[in-house]
């Protein structure tokens, strides 16, 4: 808890030095949004962990592949799977981007209209506000497959989600503003 905390205000004071724009308004209704629904987090990072698993079973598809070929080659011993319950994900390199900051460039993608350009990731890498949010959080710049890697790991039910909970947020912040 205490930790979240400190990240919380790192981010705000990190963020409060970079100028106020149109994205910065964005970014900060957004990591508001975001505190006060935590199963988004989780949702994402479900998103990111299935992605994961494809990503592993096709390597293993592949060195399956390249075995058969060269048959008779020393190669590593190949883990055996029989199907979904023997695909795990083990321990290897920390992921780069936790559910926060795939949100995060989930509202760039939004805000910037894509992040697939090559000028659209030039203006993300340019952007003093993005630099911010990741060095607040101790973590470097991702790279432009890195990003879209994590972005087209979200899928539609979790995006979904999102926009439902989004909705319900402005209505009640709608409501909450003009009762006062």
């Amino acid at each position: 808890m205490f930790a979240d905390l400190f990240s919380t205000a790192d981010t705000a004071s990190q963020l409060a030095l970079c100028p106020d724009t149109e994205f910065k308004g964005i970014l900060l209704e957004g990591l508001d949004f975001f505190k006060e629904s935590p199963e988004i987090k989780s949702m994402i990072e479900r998103d990111i962990d299935e992605w994961a698993l494809r990503k592993k079973q096709q390597r293993l598809d592949d060195r399956r592949w390249a075995s058969a070929r060269m048959a008779g080659l020393p190669l590593d011993n190949l883990p055996a799977t029989s199907g979904e319950e023997a695909l795990q994900l083990q321990s290897g390199r920390p992921r780069l981007l936790d559910g926060e900051s795939v949100f995060v460039l989930l509202l760039a993608r939004g805000y910037y209209g894509s992040l697939s350009s090559c000028q659209a990731v030039d203006r993300m890498l340019d952007s003093r506000l993005i630099h911010a949010y990741f060095s607040s959080h101790n973590q470097p710049m991702p790279s432009r497959n890195c990003a879209l890697d994590n972005l087209n790991a979200v899928n539609n039910q979790t995006r979904d989600h999102i926009f439902r909970v989004q909705i319900s947020y402005i209505k009640k912040k709608v409501l909450t503003s003009s009762t006062c």
